[in-house]
């Protein structure tokens, strides 16, 4: 086989595809299915099984192909994750003796790297006694703790289901051994459910191959080999009678959890904001959610907002409620165009401040100086959609002469280059001066755009935690500034 270099063709993966080939492998972790609970996780949003991209990139292994055999080692690398929707592409290299590697490309940036080697010999019909043929029984994703991992061992067994194979990549179904399938969806069930489970991040796997039929009723056996705390990297070794080699993981942060009602009222005197209306774009978590608690136990009233995460909105209204404060939840989306979504902020008496904390996943780009289109993505939160969102409020305030403040938190960024957050900085300095303007030409209006440090949230809980200042006191002293013009 002479070296040649094919490029398929982009495509895409949907949150319905995610979940069929849940079905098929058994790992429902909830990074992959659940949109909601996924974007207070590391990479912000739900993201493409790491085994799902190998299969697809095998099945366009086998496309390249003309005579085709078994695996005999396969190694994968996964360096970045690929969020639901995200356009890859897979360029394929064959060599002599076997040997190929499939690069996963998302706008030409390698994602994923697959190594291996084929078989000479075509054996894809011999399956050995055990093989389960039929989809593994759901099960949940354990919620292991870092303590609970050393030495951690398990086994599961071999699953491989037909139809269901074939449909979503054909070729595999076609050429690929089905034990050596199934054993492959065993490792993203593995990781996904059992080890580290729950809170886990797939980074990679070598394996080799058996090349003789055996039985297969053991399935597949694991145990943790290593782990390394400062880096959260975990190694599992597997073995079966298909396949051994080790896998490596890391664990991940699950999503943080702010500071409570309880907490917040015990620094926050009761009263001290009076009566006053405000509202929260964004309180269903991280600082919007401090915020929201800090305003509604000094006895304001809070209207909060949600776009995806309506169950964290009335987790934190009920919390609010069952300690005594004054707190509502409002479906807004800040991109949206339709004027209808503005009615709540309208109702009723005038709000007199306005909190805004939408933002979307803030990527560094490690790719490039300087990304127009991320800057562009940036600047439709942190301006145009709070530009729509703070004119009605600033209308009402002028024709009823009465005081408003807006707040959007800037970066330290600005003043202290980060690698990578060129284009987040320079969209909140924009921020900063078109607040400036604003501010200029409204007698009752002030603007307020402190530049923050990094603190606790799920946007920073990958981070070291000694370089996260915690959220409260930073937010309580903002909410005093907004409202009584001081801090305390």
């Amino acid at each position: 086989m002479g070296e040649r270099v094919s490029l398929g063709e982009s495509v895409a993966l949907s949150l319905a595809m995610s979940r069929q080939f849940a079905t098929l492998s058994g790992d429902g972790n909830p990074l992959h299915l659940d949109p909601e609970q996924a974007r207070r996780l590391p990479f912000g949003s739900s993201v493409v099984h790491g085994l799902h991209l190998v299969m697809l990139a095998l099945n366009s292994l086998y496309a390249c192909l003309g005579q085709v055999g078994p695996l005999v080692k396969l190694s994968v690398r996964f360096s970045q994750p690929v969020r639901h929707t995200d356009p890859f592409t897979f360029r394929v290299e064959l060599s002599q003796q076997g040997l190929f590697t499939i690069d996963v490309l998302v706008e030409e940036k390698r994602v994923a790297t697959l190594r291996g080697v084929l078989s000479a010999s075509v054996s894809a019909e011999e399956i050995g006694p055990g093989l389960v043929a039929t989809v593994p029984a759901e099960e949940p994703s354990h919620p292991l703790g870092w303590d609970d991992l050393s030495g951690l061992s398990g086994c599961t067994p071999l699953y491989w289901e037909p139809a269901l194979a074939a449909e979503l990549f054909p070729l595999v179904a076609r050429h690929l051994p089905a034990e050596q399938g199934a054993f492959l969806l065993s490792l993203t069930r593995i990781v996904g459910c059992y080890c580290p489970g729950l809170h886990s991040v797939f980074s990679g796997f070598d394996v080799e191959f058996a090349q003789k039929g055996m039985s297969l009723a053991a399935g597949v056996s694991y145990r943790v080999q290593r782990c390394e705390a400062r880096f959260n990297w975990v190694q599992i070794g597997v073995e079966s009678p298909v396949a051994c080699g080790t896998l490596n993981t890391f664990f991940r942060s699950p999503a943080v959890e702010q500071a409570s009602c309880v907490q917040v009222k015990a620094l926050v005197a009761p009263n001290l904001y009076g009566n006053r209306r405000v509202v929260v774009v964004g309180g269903g978590r991280g600082l919007g959610e401090v915020v929201a608690k800090i305003v509604s136990a000094g006895g304001g009233e809070v209207t909060l907002t949600y776009h995806q995460g309506l169950a964290d909105a009335l987790r934190v209204v009920d919390e609010i409620t069952q300690e005594g404060g004054r707190a509502r939840a409002v479906g807004l989306d800040v991109l949206s165009k339709d004027e209808e979504i503005l009615r709540p902020l309208r109702a009723g008496e005038p709000f007199e401040a306005l909190f805004y904390f939408a933002t979307p996943r803030i990527d560094l780009n490690a790719w490039s100086p300087w990304r127009r289109d991320l800057f562009n993505h940036y600047c439709r939160y942190y301006l145009d959609g709070f530009l729509r969102l703070a004119q009605p409020l600033v209308e009402q305030s002028a024709q009823q002469k009465k005081r408003l403040v807006l707040v959007q938190p800037s970066t330290i960024f600005v003043q202290q280059p980060e690698r990578g957050a060129a284009e987040y900085a320079a969209a909140k300095a924009a921020l900063e001066t078109m607040a400036a303007h604003l501010q200029a030409s409204h007698t009752h209006l002030e603007l307020l755009t402190p530049r923050l440090d990094r603190l606790r949230t799920d946007q920073t809980a990958s981070l070291d935690e000694s370089r996260c200042a915690t959220a409260l006191p930073v937010m309580i002293d903002l909410v005093n500034r907004a409202l009584l013009g001081r801090t305390c």
